[in-house]
């Protein structure tokens, strides 16, 4: 929720002070329902304070952020006294129903997913009224994530990859902008081993 109020900050004035060159409909905004807000009947209310918090009418994409369920009101870093997040029992089927219905009543241009492997993404594809739109994983040279590229590609969901250049950038673990591999690969080419990685 902070991100989004954050975001808004920067977004409203963006769009003001650049009339007739910054239109809504020329910016693609996508968020998240956040775990804590799984249950059907909370699908909705959560989609409207984001809308509020960003102070738009619309979203172009609003994913399921993880396929797990936590109880209302947790924090990100709700943990109990064994370090593990408190869950629900509400399955990704219930909460993507509610999603279709934001799509259906013409609320979101789109609905996806975030995080959520083969088998959960094919549990969801069997039952579902709307293909997710998108899935959101993470994706780079360490995590190719093949057979999940190719069950997106058969059944028609847009594979969106987060963390295109690895993780440890900030702690000087080997990453996709410093694996020496990719860096050699780069000076051959005239690119960045970043360039590499994300082509």
């Amino acid at each position: 929720m902070k991100k989004e109020k954050d975001l808004r900050s920067e977004l409203r004035p963006t769009i003001r002070t650049h009339a007739g060159k910054a239109k809504r409909e020329d910016l693609f905004i996508t968020s998240k329902l956040w775990c804590s807000d799984h249950r059907p009947e909370l699908v909705l209310p959560a989609y409207q304070r984001t809308l509020k918090n960003l102070q738009l009418d619309y979203l172009d994409l609003y994913l399921v952020h993880w396929p797990f369920a936590m109880p209302p009101d947790s924090l990100p870093i709700s943990k109990d006294k064994d370090g593990f997040s408190p869950v629900e029992r509400i399955p990704l089927s219930a909460t993507w129903k509610a999603m279709e219905e934001l799509y259906e009543k013409g609320l979101v241009k789109a609905i996806g997913v975030s995080n959520v492997t083969v088998a959960l993404l094919y549990e969801l594809y069997c039952g579902c009224k709307i293909i997710p739109a998108v899935n959101q994983v993470e994706m780079h040279p360490f995590c190719q994530q093949p057979k999940l590229i190719s069950f997106c590609e058969r059944i028609g969901v847009h594979l969106t990859a987060y963390c295109p250049l690895g993780r440890g950038a900030k702690s000087g673990e080997v990453n996709a902008s410093n694996h020496p591999v990719l860096v050699e690969i780069g000076k051959k080419h005239k690119k960045s081993a970043a360039q590499v990685a994300l082509r």
